[in-house]
């Protein structure tokens, strides 16, 4: 007799995690069965004969798996019976109750036992539940991609974005931008420093930045802690205690309208997915090949235990635990561009007619660096379940995570482009042109900390209620979420001292008088000293302190709170299957300063590093192999000793300085929607609309006059008025979002996708309101800088089409294409006004930002997996899998500097995975690599150079380079209990970042060397 195991594609079914609406049309039997088995995760076997001449009841908008199965087999005369561990034997029916059969404690090889069911004449094969990502991405009506916790645990991930970026369309980015821009006020959030910790921080989707994206955490809106952009810091989630992670880049109406790139959803473990009482322990170690090489800490480790339990009748309460902790040490190598002129400049300056910009640079001055610290990693996952009755599931959710990082940063810089260093000497002739020739250039050591406290937290309450054709999901939630940077230090010493007579004669203060020389080599610029400045640098220990003691403080935070109602009304018609309806509030509390002080009070005046008291070891070179020159490191702990003893914390802030880089604010955000699922033969098709409103109100504080209004007179003799202090401002957005998508599934072994749809992002908040300032010059001329609360919201027309196929030999396919239109382009420029204009109107100017125009995203994805278990023998545990990703980004920014057609930011037009996997006799081994090409990180907008020269322009983007990584992890599973994993990160020692001052140009880099990194691990579970 041919027996059928239809095996549950896991993830679909959330088992109570997040409930499963079942919905089957009226079919022959066996493909009935079939789809029930894909939609709840559970095992059923049937025998497939007996299924032939039997159609099942329609199923619509069901919650319980047992109704749903209770109706598939009315009037069929089929019975079934439920095993204790969830599986279902169907049978003939010999009475209308179902029974429970014992699950079978034999194993046999590769996980399987065969046993007779009594009173049946099937043979079991019971197997594992398959919990494949490619299921949930066929069972799926729109685009969606998945990893699950098995895939995750594969990998040698610090953190979860570098694990995303295994997903096809998805890219990761090291760092965000973070410089000031012409209008911004400075910030140390980001930046070339945090990428340097050497792992992944951001995510881009489908060519938008993380700020289009949606994040969730068990389906709730994740707090947004970051101070300039609506980004989340995923880089403090790490890659442990997930069930697993789902992006859907469709979204639809009863989904928040915000997400133009995708949303991502971290779904946590709950007690239902594993009945009964279960523990897990999990920890392993890691070595940084790096770290070692400077002769630092390179050992880190990491742990977790988790705990569930189910109880009470039939199992209708359950409660799982977990908590994490970790402990990483880096040490790193960093080198940064600094000064970069023109060679060739024309009488104003600028670049001759007809010269490529990028062409014709000059690096002038950069940073030889290195960077160590360590990051801690604590929190943990709550969940509490209730099955109340059939019809009503109540829940609880909770998570926390955090993630503490000390890093400290040392370079010696070479200066050799600062002001009146460089000089132009002229070509000759009638052409007007002239070189810039460095003359002169000084040397420094610098120190600086680079310190975060990053915090994520999630809370969840709610319950699903069917009540006849209606199912109601009322919930509540909160959400806080903190990016804070306390407590930065700088502290810099020169090769030279400031003369208090401005004598450059004394050898004391003196500036060499030679210009700066550099080469490269292996993608480094390499400084050229003469034998006189070589000593000088060898003599870095009598270098005198210059910045004696420079302290930030930065603090940015959301505290989110709401609630959403989903009503669903099963309409039980042959076409219109289910009407759905809801309703959503969110209030969002944010806070953001930024504090500087100088107060000179960790070194002495006069003191050297040598005798500064502050070092604590010194280096034999900065990186090992290219600047081969001693390092002396600063300790932070003895800085802040000295710091603290010499009343450095005694500051008297002014307003100004205290107030003028802070913003408070409140967003709510109202939402309400419609949806309706219909049927049409064999296409399923959900028409909805949603409709969002929401309210931004910030307070901020006009620097310029300590908080106290002001009358000035005017040049043309008239007086105004002008206000300091707190001031406020006000926005509002009004978005409605229609959408539509299809779904055709001829088979069960194919599935087809179309969908159009709507979506918006929201300015972010320092755009709104941030930085503001007036100013007025002594002709009366009244200069100010603000926000611009009138900027409109980013808007999305998205085009979606893909397909998945599946072959009885093991092969799974999918395709698919995106096209996304956008109007009033706002990008990243970090704490700096995007596209600011300033508007003159008398003897007022005003700069503020300003949306940018219009831009697209066209791409495609590919996505393929193949197992080979019809090889014979030790063949058969082979699998192949890989994706790639082909896009093309363009907008236009309104900038009068760049281009019309500018690339995105972090859109890459490839990516590519690829993974070699063998899986048998308890063995797991991955090779895997992953490949990101170039993208632009920042655009030409560098303002003016020491020289004067004007140094914007679309050539000069900043470009990361492409870059490829192999891994590699091995497991073996010592007992179904226990297994043991050795994996290594970074197999071919690639630099994790380089990026460039124009695409093709190597004049002005950035490197970082973070070298490989080996992990051992043990899990254990019981």
């Amino acid at each position: 007799m041919a027996a059928t195991l239809a095996q549950a594609p896991a993830v679909l079914a959330q088992t109570r995690a997040a409930p499963v609406v079942y919905d089957i049309p009226a079919q022959p039997l066996g493909e009935a069965l079939m789809r029930l088995a894909k939609q709840s995760g559970r095992d059923i076997l049937f025998d497939a004969g007996a299924m032939r001449s039997r159609v099942s009841r329609p199923v619509r908008g069901v919650r319980d798996f047992e109704s749903a199965l209770r109706t598939l087999l009315a009037d069929t005369a089929i019975g079934y019976d439920l095993r204790a561990d969830g599986a279902v034997v169907i049978r003939p029916a010999k009475s209308p109750a179902r029974r429970r059969v014992a699950a079978s404690s034999r194993r046999a090889p590769e996980a399987r036992s065969s046993e007779a069911v009594e009173g049946t004449d099937l043979i079991l094969v019971e197997g594992r539940r398959q919990e494949t990502p490619q299921a949930r991405e066929m069972a799926s009506n729109t685009t969606v991609n998945m990893l699950s916790a098995e895939e995750i645990a594969r990998r040698p991930d610090r953190n979860v974005t570098e694990t995303l970026a295994r997903l096809p369309g998805v890219n990761v980015m090291f760092s965000t931008v973070s410089q000031a821009g012409s209008q911004g006020n400075g910030s140390n959030y980001g930046g070339l420093d945090t990428a340097a910790r050497g792992e992944g921080q951001f995510v881009s989707i489908r060519g938008l930045s993380g700020e289009y994206n949606v994040n969730l955490i068990n389906g709730i809106d994740a707090a947004q802690g970051m101070p300039y952009s609506r980004e989340v810091q995923l880089s403090l989630l790490p890659p442990i205690g997930i069930d697993n992670i789902v992006i859907s880049k469709t979204s639809t109406a009863d989904m928040q309208g915000d997400a133009i790139g995708g949303t991502i959803d971290f779904r946590m473990p709950t007690a239902f997915q594993s009945p009964g009482g279960h523990v897990s322990l999990y920890s392993d170690v890691r070595y940084e090949q790096r770290a070692a090489d400077y002769g630092l800490k390179p050992w880190g480790y990491q742990g977790q235990l988790a705990i569930s339990k189910t109880f009470g009748a039939d199992d209708r309460f359950g409660v799982y635990l977990s908590g994490y902790y970790s402990l990483r040490h880096f040490a790193n190598s960093q080198q940064t561009n600094g000064q970069f002129e023109y060679k060739i400049v024309d009488a104003n300056k600028a670049v001759p007619a007809g010269v490529d910009p990028a062409d014709n640079l000059q690096l002038l001055g950069f940073g030889m660096q290195m960077t160590r610290g360590e990051t801690k990693r604590y929190g943990g996952v709550g969940s509490i379940d209730w099955n109340v009755s059939d019809a009503i599931h109540a829940f609880a959710r909770a998570t926390f995570a955090r993630a503490d990082t000390e890093q400290t940063i040392y370079q010696i810089g070479i200066q050799g482009g600062r002001s009146g260093f460089a000089t132009a000497v002229p070509l000759g002739g009638t052409s007007g042109l002239a070189r810039v020739v460095s003359n002169q250039q000084e040397l420094h050591y610098w120190s600086q900390s680079n310190p975060s406290r990053d915090t994520l937290g999630t809370a969840l309450l709610g319950f699903d209620a069917k009540i006849g054709r209606l199912t109601a999901t009322p919930q509540a939630y909160y959400s806080w979420g903190a990016n804070d940077f306390p407590n930065h230090f700088e502290v810099t010493f020169y090769n030279r001292g400031i003369s208090p007579t401005g004598d450059d004669t004394d050898t004391n203060y003196q500036v060499f008088k030679t210009g700066v020389g550099i080469g490269y080599r292996d993608g480094y610029p390499m400084p050229i000293f003469t034998p006189g400045i070589l000593t000088n640098v060898r003599n870095i220990a009598n270098w005198r302190a210059r910045n004696r003691g420079e302290v930030t403080d930065g603090k940015s935070n959301q505290h989110k709170h709401g609630f959403k109602l989903d009503l669903r009304y099963d309409a039980g018609t042959d076409w219109l299957e289910a009407i759905r309806f809801g309703a959503k509030y969110s209030d969002a509390q944010r806070f953001t300063s930024f504090r500087d002080i100088q107060t000179d009070a960790a070194v002495a005046a006069g003191a050297t590093l040598g005798n500064s008291g502050l070092v604590d070891t010194t280096l034999s070179s900065v990186i090992p192999g290219v600047y081969n020159y001693a390092l002396p490191l600063i300790s932070p702990d003895r800085f802040w000793a000295a710091y603290s003893a010499n009343g450095g914390f005694n500051v008297n802030w002014s307003p100004d300085d205290y107030n003028g880089n802070t913003v408070t604010g409140r967003e709510q955000v109202a939402s309400s929607y419609m949806a309706a699922d219909l049927r049409l033969g064999s296409v399923e098709v959900t028409a909805g609309i949603r409709y969002e409103h929401v309210d931004v109100h910030n307070r901020f504080w006009i620097s310029g006059n300590q908080g106290v209004d002001k009358t000035v007179k005017l040049s043309d003799g008239t007086t105004q008025s002008e206000h300091y202090g707190w001031s406020a401002s006000d926005s509002s957005f009004d978005e409605v979002l229609p959408s539509l998508t299809a779904a055709w599934r001829p088979n069960g072994r194919s599935a087809y996708r179309a969908a159009i749809w709507t979506s918006y992002t929201r300015p972010p908040f320092i755009q709104l309101a941030g930085n503001t300032s007036t100013s007025v010059d002594a002709d009366g001329n009244v200069s100010i800088s603000r926000g611009n609360p009138n900027l409109k919201p980013i808007e999305a027309l998205n085009f979606d089409a893909s397909g998945n196929w599946t072959t009885p030999f093991g092969s799974s396919l999918s395709v698919a294409g995106y096209y996304k239109h956008l109007r009033n382009f706002i990008y990243n420029a970090g704490a700096g006004f995007s596209r600011y204009d300033d508007a003159t109107g008398g003897r007022v100017t005003i700069s503020q930002p300003q949306n940018g125009g219009s831009g697209h995203v066209v791409g495609m994805e590919l996505n393929l997996r193949q197992n080979f278990a019809m090889l014979p023998g030790a063949f058969g545990g082979l699998a192949l899998a890989a994706n790639a990703t082909f896009q093309h980004s363009r907008v236009d920014l309104k900038v009068a500097a760049l281009d019309r057609d500018e690339h995105m930011q972090n859109a890459p037009r490839q990516l590519y995975n690829a993974s070699l996997i063998y899986d048998k006799y308890g063995f797991i081994a991955d090779l895997s690599y992953h490949y990101s090409s170039d993208y632009i990180a920042a655009y030409g907008l560098w303002g003016t150079s020491s020289f004067g020269s004007p140094m914007n322009s679309s050539a000069l983007d900043q470009w990361v380079h492409a870059r490829g990584q192999f891994d590699l992890s091995l497991a073996y599973s010592v007992t179904p209990q226990v297994q043991l994993r050795l994996a290594a990160q970074n197999l071919t020692n690639t630099r994790v970042y380089y990026d460039t001052i124009g695409r093709y140009s190597t004049v002005v880099p950035q490197n970082i060397d973070a070298g490989r990194s080996f992990l051992l691990s043990a899990r254990l579970g019981f």
